[in-house]
């Protein structure tokens, strides 16, 4: 088995470097010829991130004794590694290539779980810490700002309302700037994505109905999948929509993309084995117009 978790796209469209797990490998994958050039082995590799001029890779691995690989992008030759901490992933790399950030999904709660690495040291120049698991990151237009996405909540599970959070970070220093809230139920995050333009940043999610008798499963009574919206330049919310329809759900929501000049959002469901392809700026007509704007997430029509 292959177990594909991960990708980033080489120049010009033409490369995928592919992530599978269980293989313990770094897949290239030729668009054109439709065929796996190369095959880079990394020990429990679990994320992967290109240096901006797209020579070099960066690899999270490892579980309790993480580790952070740097591998040339043509031969797959490790160049360096560093000692990473427990379960390093979602590493992200700057617009300088100066400086790679990187988190710490299970580390203690009195540990740093988000971290700067200076590239031409290799050192850590900051950290910081985030509220539980943080799996996902990525940095805003002007690359000043770090948002920090947490996989799942952390309060009092009998509470009205039960939610999973992000974090807006300085990325010079790790300064949290600000904390945001999904909708109440929201959990099991997965992926996020910046838009182009920088305005918007898009989070992948299931939203548990808790506070509903288990009557039946269909129509989303129990579980949703969904996308969440925030505006990246004011830092706040804006809405949720969701992804099943009233009779299909869009089970297990993970890779999230933003293609074209912010056309598309691309998730892909992992339950259901479907890529789902959203115009993007209808939806956010869509939102925009919304007479009733609180309800949308619990509209399974809104997309469809």
């Amino acid at each position: 088995y292959l177990s594909p978790s991960a990708l980033a796209v080489g120049a010009g469209g033409k490369t995928l470097y592919v992530v599978c797990e269980t293989a313990e490998a770094i897949q290239v994958f030729d668009t054109e010829s439709e065929k796996v050039a190369a095959r880079f082995p990394v020990p429990k590799v679990s994320a992967l991130a290109l240096s901006p001029d797209l020579s070099r890779i960066f690899a999270t691995a490892g579980g309790f004794d993480g580790t952070l690989y740097e591998l040339d992008a043509k031969s797959g030759k490790v160049a360096r590694t560093l000692p990473a901490g427990h379960t390093p992933v979602a590493p992200v790399v700057s617009a300088d290539g100066k400086t790679l950030y990187y988190c710490n999904r299970f580390s203690r709660a009195d540990q740093m779980d988000v971290h700067a690495v200076d590239l031409a040291t290799g050192k850590i120049r900051c950290s910081a810490k985030a509220i539980r698991e943080p799996v996902t990151m990525r940095l805003s237009k002007d690359g000043g700002a770090l948002w920090v996405v947490n996989h799942l909540p952390l309060m009092a599970a009998n509470l009205k309302n039960v939610f999973a959070s992000l974090g807006v970070y300085r990325s010079d220093t790790l300064e949290r700037l600000a904390t945001l809230d999904l909708p109440s139920g929201s959990f099991a995050v997965r992926d996020s994505a910046m838009s182009a333009d920088g305005k918007y940043f898009f989070v992948s999610h299931t939203i548990g109905r808790f506070t509903v008798p288990t009557t039946h499963l269909d129509r989303g009574w129990i579980n949703t999948s969904a996308v969440s919206v925030f505006d990246a330049v004011e830092r706040k919310y804006v809405n949720t929509v969701l992804l099943d329809d009233t009779m299909k759900g869009a089970a297990n929501p993970w890779g999230l993309a933003v293609a074209g000049a912010d056309d598309w959002l691309c998730v892909n469901a992992s339950g259901t084995h479907e890529l789902i392809v959203v115009n993007l700026k209808e939806m956010m007509r869509r939102l925009s117009a919304a007479k009733n704007p609180t309800e949308v997430v619990n509209d399974l029509s809104f997309l469809y």
